[in-house]
């Protein structure tokens, strides 16, 4: 198979994962009282640490004004809080609390838990191929966030 098209299956395969793991979701996630919106932005502070208002409404693609209220809402459930920068008193940081912290986790626990089961009933074989796979694709990501 032409690499294009090994590709372009590779992909297929990959969405179509992503939509049976959808009608399956964690439990935790059927349990969420939060939007996509403010789901995505409790993520991304997961992932990159405390962002300014304006750095994180660049994240999750929407104005400042917007991610503002965003940033109100999960303060509210006291899940993110905000704090000065403490080199620039001017800007001030949002960053989740640990209850936001153990949403997170309690999520992809979840989730790991349920890869884990999965794996669990693969051939040797196969799941040694995923285990490569799956580690030249998080090199692959890790290259990635070091290019500009």
């Amino acid at each position: 198979m032409a690499r294009r098209d090994e590709i372009q299956a590779v992909t297929a395969l990959f969405k179509e994962a992503i939509q049976l793991q959808a009608g399956a979701a964690p439990e935790p996630y059927l349990k969420l009282d939060i939007t996509l919106v403010q789901l995505k932005t409790v993520m991304v502070l997961f992932a990159k640490g405390p962002q300014s208002i304006s750095a994180l409404a660049r994240a999750i693609e929407v104005s400042a004004a917007v991610a503002t209220g965003i940033v109100d809402r999960l303060q509210g459930q006291a899940l993110i809080q905000r704090e000065r920068h403490p080199a620039d008193r001017r800007v001030t940081l949002v960053s989740l609390t640990p209850a936001g912290t153990d949403l997170v986790e309690e999520i992809t626990t979840a989730g790991v838990e349920r890869l884990a089961a999965l794996l669990a009933a693969l051939g040797d074989d196969d799941l040694r191929a995923l285990h490569r796979g799956y580690a030249a694709l998080v090199e692959a990501l890790r290259d990635s966030e070091t290019r500009p």
